[in-house]
């Protein structure tokens, strides 16, 4: 049996040593992975919603643009239906009350068409009013 005493092994302690210091500086570096893919993500998070932000800005725009020149439409259709009124009330020819009725029915429809037009472009076939 050998009866040599185990006494402080210096090569062992440095190896450790030297172990621990690359243990933490991997740690040190997926840390920093970490923070900065989360900072990307982040970035893009913000992107994104500054991105939503200017096509929601737009989309009310042209709303508002569509819904002024529809109301400027309805105020002359109304207008031209008390005139139409007016008229059929003091001559009684229903008739020409009726044309006079679809065709500013027609004109209206075919302005408000025009409007989303010039407004929405190639996507006015899907605004629904």
């Amino acid at each position: 049996m050998s009866t040599e005493k185990k006494g402080y092994d210096f090569e062992t302690a440095v190896n450790n040593d030297e172990s621990t210091k690359v243990q933490a500086a991997a740690v040190t570096r997926a840390k920093q992975k970490m923070e900065e893919e989360q900072l990307e993500r982040d970035a893009r998070q913000v992107q994104n919603r500054l991105e939503q932000a200017e096509r929601d800005t737009k989309d009310a725009e042209r709303a508002g643009r569509y819904a002024s020149k529809k109301k400027n439409i309805l105020k002359t259709y109304s207008e031209g239906l008390q005139t139409a009124k007016e008229k059929f009330e003091s001559d009684g020819d229903w008739k020409a009350y009726d044309d006079a009725v679809e065709k500013l029915k027609n004109e209206k429809n075919e302005s408000i068409q025009k409007a989303k037009e010039a407004v929405y472009g190639r996507d006015a076939w899907a605004i629904r009013d």
